[in-house]
């Protein structure tokens, strides 16, 4: 089973990525991707480096290619695969051609998830409710459409879990979840 896991900044997904390899996923990040890109051309790491990088990449490249770098990557595909950080449909659609695929949306207010981000203070990292806002805006539509364009890999989900709460309850919900498609995909 491979799920692919996409969401706004600070909704959550690297949380929902460290519980289901304690429930025995691998986890490939398609954030991973981008560093190492970033690393190749010795720019300075940063969130504006990472967002101008993985667009740099879907405009030259192809839409998807970050989710097609990370699955080559593997060196057989595993029973069960989390892939975090979609931030495209061409990238969530990659994932969907899998057999046993599903994508999952982690969703959270956005006052919670700016919350989050300032206090988790990741290098270069938003500080700022305004500069929040437009970073949400920007990355939900995008100038392009090489670039982020979360809300329609939003729309490509065919699971949510909603993280407003506390860990305890995301788990628990991530756990109903895997339940429910381990049963439908055994049907």
């Amino acid at each position: 089973m491979i799920i692919g896991v996409v969401g706004t900044l600070g909704a959550g997904k690297d949380e929902v990525a460290r519980y289901l390899v304690t429930r025995g996923a691998t986890h490939i990040s398609l954030s991973e991707e981008i560093l190492k890109e970033i690393k190749k051309r010795k720019i300075s790491v940063s969130r504006r480096a990472y967002v101008d990088v993985a667009n740099d990449l879907r405009e030259k490249i192809s839409p998807g290619v970050l989710a097609k770098r990370a699955m080559k990557n593997l060196k057989k595909t595993p029973d069960f695969v989390v892939v975090s950080s979609l931030r495209h449909p061409a990238e969530a659609q990659v994932i969907l051609n899998y057999p046993n695929s599903h994508v999952l949306a982690v969703v959270a207010r956005p006052k919670i998830r700016f919350v989050r981000v300032k206090a988790r203070a990741k290098k270069g990292d938003i500080k700022f409710w305004k500069d929040f806002l437009e970073y949400d805006r920007e990355a939900m539509k995008g100038k392009n459409p090489a670039h982020q364009q979360i809300a329609k890999s939003l729309e490509l989900a065919d699971l949510t879990v909603e993280n407003n709460h506390t860990l305890q309850q995301l788990h628990g919900n991530i756990d109903k979840i895997l339940r429910q498609i381990t049963y439908d995909d055994k049907e």
